[in-house]
């Protein structure tokens, strides 16, 4: 019994482990181009499930808890959104070409309501650093 307890534990706690690459620098795409740092911290929604960010309608991949993302869009009405709880809730950003924008998606679980932030580049920078791609 308690090597099962032990295995589930296990299973669960590898599930809120958050890997990948530290944020070190703001890295641009293209002159021509946006550069989108989606963020989400930890204590946002459930660190056993991610969810995947939508720029033009399509899937840009699954942000994890605790973790960032770095989306390429052109310039122009970029539609943002999230898939988690509510697919119809769009965030529209205006892009020019060169902007780099810090955007952070909050869920809060008990109101179920969902937040997308538009942060100034001092205080995305200082949010981003304690998070991993």
């Amino acid at each position: 019994m308690k090597f099962i307890s032990s295995l589930i534990l296990t299973i669960v706690l590898s599930g809120c482990a958050v890997v990948g690459e530290s944020f070190e620098k703001v890295e641009t795409f293209s002159p021509d181009t946006a550069t989108l740092y989606v963020m989400r911290e930890w204590n946002s929604g459930s660190p056993l499930f991610c969810t995947d960010i939508y720029i033009y309608g399509k899937s840009k991949g699954c942000l994890r808890s605790n973790g960032f993302m770095r989306i390429e869009a052109k310039p122009g009405t970029v539609y943002f959104r999230t898939d988690y709880i509510s697919k119809s809730k769009y965030k529209t950003l205006e892009l020019n070409a060169g902007d780099v924008l810090f955007i952070e998606w909050q869920y809060h679980n008990t109101s179920k309501t969902e937040n997308i932030i538009i942060h100034s580049e001092g205080r995305g920078i200082e949010i981003i650093k304690g998070l991993k791609g």
